[in-house]
């Protein structure tokens, strides 16, 4: 019997999928920027996908600051250094809208490019109270809605997770 239980609790752990409440466990990663600012986040987690798309979201945080950062898939062949970008419009499951504020974009490899938007403090307790239904997500590249169905928890997950910073203090 100890044997079943030590196997079953060691295949648990390394899908990464038990702590104490059952749930995917809570991994924080922290990142040096080249100026020195110490940021920490919640690594990227598909958030939505199909056959043709895919889209990847974390929260990323300085402490002050909140971030959401999408990264499309397929990358568009020709990205440039285009400045369109809009806001974020985010329909929530009790179908409030919220309109997040375009931060940055970022193109880390020759595959990826990464969209960050500013969460104020605002959005944050209504995001961490409430399921994200849709993204609108238009870029110079993509003009996108996407629909979410089986991941709506991801940011509220992600925010849950980078409060137990504050906590820590």
């Amino acid at each position: 019997m100890r044997i079943f239980t030590f196997i079953f609790f060691a295949l648990m752990l390394s899908f990464g999928c038990l702590d104490v409440c059952g749930q995917k466990a809570c991994s924080i990663k922290k990142y040096i920027s080249p100026d020195g600012s110490l940021y920490y986040f919640v690594p990227y987690d598909t958030i939505y996908y199909t056959h043709e798309n895919r889209l990847m979201a974390a929260i990323i945080t300085d402490k002050e600051n909140y971030f959401l950062s999408l990264v499309p898939y397929p990358k568009p062949a020709d990205l440039g250094k285009k400045k369109d970008y809009q806001d974020l419009k985010l329909t929530l499951v009790n179908q409030a809208e919220i309109n997040v504020k375009f931060f940055d974009t970022r193109f880390p490899n020759d595959s990826t490019w990464a969209v960050t938007y500013l969460l104020d403090k605002k959005m944050i307790d209504t995001l961490k109270n409430n399921q994200i239904q849709s993204l609108y997500f238009k870029t110079p590249f993509q003009d996108k809605q996407f629909r979410l169905k089986f991941h709506r928890d991801l940011v509220r997950e992600h925010l849950a997770c980078l409060k137990t910073l504050e906590s820590a203090q």
